[in-house]
């Protein structure tokens, strides 16, 4: 998933930021089930967490220190807040996963079916959620 992203050699933060966001929330949206098998099975299962952990680190730890690295570049040049690396990925995660936990409330609620009304609604929260980022990371 992070494998796009992972060039960080683009020319503006936002753009990889952008890209992070929406791959994050394309990635849940072909697979909206693996939030909850996540933290039922790895969050919830100590065994099941490490192997996860050392199944995943080794390949995302070169990703968060090459973000971490772009994000606080940004922040000394005074174009974004202060926010650790941290902060910025759980805001990441949670709007894009708390979009599919919701989603059979909100299918019923607002009579989303699973066509173009619901296409529509996944490609405007998707843009919701990275503007929302961007404007909070926003001085």
């Amino acid at each position: 998933m992070f494998s796009k992203v992972l060039d960080l050699n683009k020319p503006f933060f936002e753009e990889t930021l952008r890209m992070l966001i929406e791959t994050q929330f394309d990635f849940v949206a072909q697979n909206p089930q693996l939030p909850m098998f996540v933290f039922r099975e790895i969050l919830a299962n100590p065994e099941n967490r490490k192997w996860a952990l050392s199944t995943f680190a080794p390949k995302l730890i070169p990703f968060f220190i090459a973000l971490d690295k772009s994000l606080n570049e940004e922040i000394a040049k005074g174009t974004v807040r202060q926010m650790s690396v941290i902060h910025l990925l759980m805001n990441v995660l949670s709007m894009n996963i708390s979009t599919f936990i919701a989603m059979p409330v909100l299918q019923e609620a607002f009579q989303l079916d699973k066509g173009e009304k619901m296409e529509k609604f996944l490609a405007e929260r998707r843009e919701s959620n990275v503007q929302f980022i961007l404007n909070a990371l926003r001085p």
